[in-house]
Order: C-alpha cells, then sequence, then structure tokens
C-alpha cells in the first residue's frame, strides 16, 4: 500500500509543474469577459460504489457575499477544514460564503448513487457552482476506487493518468467549470487533440476540423467528443458522446447549447438563441430557424450594420440575452425600432416578418400626429393605410377579399389577392399587390400609395408629413 500511495503522490507532484501553465491559459481565455467570471476551484473526486465523495477548494474569490448552488442530490454539505481560515465565510446553514477578507474556501459534500450495471455512467450537476459566478480555471482530481479502467470524462483536458491496482487517478485541468462526469469501460484512443477539442475514436472525421472551428468562433473553453458505435447520444456543456456519422447534429445541439453558456439566456426562447448562433458562426451550422431569419436580416439591413450586430452580441457575452436585448440591439445598429424577435419568440409558427418601425412622427395634412409609424421591410416603405386616410376625411374598411377606403367623391376598392384596384367604378392595373398586412393592420406601399391617392410625403429629421398634393405646406385646414 505504501508503494501505491507513493506512486500516487508522485503523479500529483509531476503534474503539478503543468497548472501555473493551465492557469494562464485560462486567463486568456477568459480575457475580455463578463465580470461574472471571478474565481479559480480544484476538485478533488473520489468515486467509490455508493457515491461521489468531493472536495472542493475555492481560490481567489470575490470578498462579497457568494450564493451556493449546491447540487440537487448532494447530502453531508460541511466545510472541509485544509486550515484554520478554510471555512471562516461558511455560513452556519452552508448555503452561502458571507462577506469576508478570506479568498480561499474549502467544503465537502457527496453525492449518492446507485452501483453501475452496464458499461457507462453519466452523472449530471453533479459539481457546486455559486450563483451567477463563473470560474476562470479548474483543476480536477478524479480518483477512482470503481473503474481501475475504462475513460472517464469532464470536458477539460486530460494532463495526466495512472492506473493502480487498486484504484486509478486522472488529472484535468483548464479554463472553465465542470458540472456533468461520464464514464464508460471502453477505452477509446485519442483521435484528435488541441486546446479547443479533444476527440476519442478509431476512426478519424472529417468534420472534426469544422467541429474546432466553432468552437474557437464561439470563445468556448476545451470540449471533449467521444465517438462510440450504436450508443445512446449524450450532449453535455462541454463533452458528447455520440455516433461519428451524428457529429453534424451534435455540432447543431451544442452550438445552441454554448449560447446559453455564453450568455444569461432565457432556455426556452429558442429561436433567438438559434439566430444569435448563426449570426456568430456565419455558415458553419444550419439551423432551421435561423436561415429564413438571416436571409431577411441581410435583406434590410446594410452589410456594415449587419458586422456591426454581430460584434456587438460579441461584446456581450456574459450578460443578459434574449429577444428583447435583441430588438434593441437591432434599433441600436440601425437607428430604426423592431419587434421582430419578440414577435417570433412569443409565436408558435415563428413567421413573423422582419420589419424596421420608423421612429419619426407622421403627420397628416399638417393637423394630425398618428399612433403608428412607418414600417421598413426589405428597402421598401409601407404606411398605416387606415390611419393616414381617416386622418384625410376616408372611411377605411375591409373584408377577407378586400380593403376599401372612401369618401363622398371617391371611392377604392382593393382585392387582397389580385393586381389591381378600382376607382368609382373603373379598373386599375398594378404591377403587384400595394399593401401588405403586418399583425392586422393593412400598410401601403408608399410609392403606391401617393400615387393612387394622389398625396405628397416630406421627410425630416423630425418627422414625416402626408399632406395632399394640392395643399401647401404653409396650408392649415
Amino acid at each position: 500500500m505504501k508503494v501505491l500511495v507513493k506512486a500516487f503522490v508522485l503523479l500529483l507532484c509531476f503534474n503539478g509543474l503543468l497548472l501555473y501553465v493551465h492557469y494562464q491559459d485560462a486567463d486568456d481565455v477568459f480575457a475580455g469577459n463578463s465580470g461574472q467570471t471571478s474565481y479559480d476551484q480544484e476538485i478533488e473526486i473520489t468515486n467509490r460504489a455508493d457515491g461521489l465523495y468531493i472536495r472542493h477548494y475555492f481560490t481567489n474569490l470575490p470578498t462579497d457575499r457568494l450564493e451556493i448552488n449546491w447540487p440537487k442530490e448532494s447530502v453531508e454539505r460541511t466545510c472541509h477544514v485544509e486550515e484554520a481560515s478554510s471555512c471562516l465565510r461558511l455560513n452556519e446553514e452552508a448555503t452561502a460564503f458571507v462577506e469576508g477578507e478570506e479568498t480561499a474556501q474549502a467544503i465537502s459534500y457527496v453525492i449518492p448513487k446507485n452501483a453501475v450495471e452496464g458499461d457507462m455512467e453519466y452523472l449530471q450537476s453533479v459539481i457546486v457552482k455559486l450563483y451567477e459566478q463563473n470560474p476562470r480555471a479548474t483543476v480536477l482530481h478524479m480518483i477512482d476506487e470503481v473503474h481501475t479502467e475504462g475513460l472517464w470524462v469532464t470536458g477539460l483536458q486530460q494532463v495526466g493518468h495512472k492506473a493502480m491496482p487498486l484504484i486509478s487517478y486522472t488529472l484535468y485541468s483548464g479554463a472553465g467549470t465542470v458540472e456533468d462526469l461520464y464514464w464508460q469501460r471502453q477505452q477509446k484512443p485519442i483521435q484528435y487533440s488541441s486546446e479547443f477539442l479533444t476527440v476519442y475514436g478509431n476512426e478519424p472525421s472529417e468534420e472534426v476540423e469544422k467541429f474546432e472551428g466553432v468552437l474557437e468562433k464561439l470563445n468556448t473553453p476545451h470540449m471533449t467528443l467521444i465517438l462510440n458505435e450504436r450508443e445512446r447520444t449524450i450532449v453535455s456543456n462541454r463533452f458528447s458522446v455520440t455516433e461519428k456519422n451524428q457529429i453534424n447534429q451534435i455540432l447543431k445541439r451544442f452550438a445552441v447549447n454554448q449560447y446559453y453558456v455564453n450568455y444569461q439566456a432565457d432556455t426556452i426562447d429558442a429561436f433567438t438563441a438559434e439566430i444569435v448562433t448563426a449570426l456568430l458562426l456565419g455558415s458553419e451550422v444550419e439551423l432551421p430557424f435561423a436561415e429564413s431569419s438571416i436571409e431577411q436580416l441581410k435583406n434590410a439591413v446594410a452589410p456594415l450594420q449587419m458586422v456591426q450586430l454581430t460584434e456587438a452580441l460579441e461584446e456581450k457575452y456574459g450578460e443578459p440575452m434574449g429577444a428583447e436585448v435583441m430588438d434593441q440591439l437591432v434599433e441600436e445598429v440601425t437607428g430604426y425600432k423592431t419587434s421582430f424577435f419578440e414577435k417570433n419568440h412569443q409565436s408558435e409558427e415563428k413567421n413573423y416578418p422582419f420589419l424596421l418601425e420608423n421612429p419619426k412622427e407622421i403627420i397628416v395634412a399638417n393637423k394630425e400626429t398618428l399612433e403608428k409609424h412607418a414600417i421598413l421591410k426589405e428597402d421598401r416603405t409601407y404606411y398605416p393605410i387606415k390611419e393616414v386616410m381617416e386622418a384625410l376625411g376616408y372611411e377605411v374598411s375591409w373584408n377577407e377579399h378586400s380593403l376599401y377606403v372612401g369618401n363622398e367623391e371617391s371611392n377604392y376598392r382593393f382585392p387582397v389577392d389580385s393586381h389591381f384596384y378600382v376607382l368609382n367604378e373603373k379598373r386599375f392595373n398594378t404591377q403587384s399587390i400595394p399593401f401588405q398586412r403586418f399583425d392586422e393592420e393593412f400598410y401601403f406601399e408608399k410609392s403606391a400609395m401617393l400615387r393612387i391617392f394622389h398625396l405628397s410625403s416630406d421627410e425630416t429629421a423630425e418627422a414625416i408629413k402626408i399632406r395632399p398634393i394640392n395643399m401647401r405646406e404653409e396650408d392649415v385646414e
């Protein structure tokens, strides 16, 4: 047994020389990211038949109060006394580190589990986290008293391993955090290894470089991919287990999952998640919601503004993100309001068009300011026809077949699906249908509206002024 202990200690000492380099790498990865990244951690996990026995060391902690998010199934939550100051900040309920100058604290806990039956073990959400905080770097020691063979995966890079008669020991280190653990009995050779990605598998895959490119663009810490045959698919934040022919599907799921890791985002807003991911990745990953939406964005937003929108998203890593925030970012970049993300987030159909709302007031006949605004869609401007024409003394109505606009002298009928209109029983052909319906409201295309109703439109820095052609600007009715 003394020989076993000696070998174990030597391995710790040897691999300890690597840790400084990995901490430095972690600082580089997270440079410029959110202020939530605030501490380092070292975790010792001993795997036994009845559970995971965990010692968790925090260093470089902020001095303010930090709430502890314990794993749901954890028991025996307590202080782990390494030295007199190890638990000075842990409150009596073991729910938080209170305010204090001590930047190093230690806790221990147990995750009960049943004896493993089969050739794999997937342990989810087994590591303590601090509320609204993310570690810069993690060192993880895996001491296995059950499986002396097989492959343990955390998502961190493996930097040392030693198999001994009664235990096996593996050391992992790298940027970011760990939530889940995975073990399988079948060993796999390392097919590919880099600072972003380690792939275990028996055969090379052409998709690996694409996978690594996505990780680099998303600014992720290291990830591990295990390629098995006929195994159930597992997608964790930092590792995935899948068949070789499913790599593209895994890549899509991981890319969107990483959006939720990078931002404080609502997990039910899949629409915004996919579009933000697609904007950040370019054409690397095909996502169903994003394809048509990105095309609408490109048709309505100038190329330079698209670049600015992507840069704004990168700058918001670690901050709140969702449909409302995306609408605000589009407004900041274009100068026009939009409800595109909010409307589609709230709709099951996800088919609300990308519209930009001109913030300028619409003033009709020099006297009436409308509540609604002009809309820009695919370089065309549309005015709210009901509000504009009623301000000019017309009545506006519609049914499922036609739109009607009329007063004592002129009565117009516009079929909703035909390229013509009728004025006082006389038919006039049009090249296209001159109006569209947005959110249960009819909007007339600007040039068609001005031509058909004999109006003029002037746009100043403050307002859009619409009036009959025969009315002078200085006239007031």
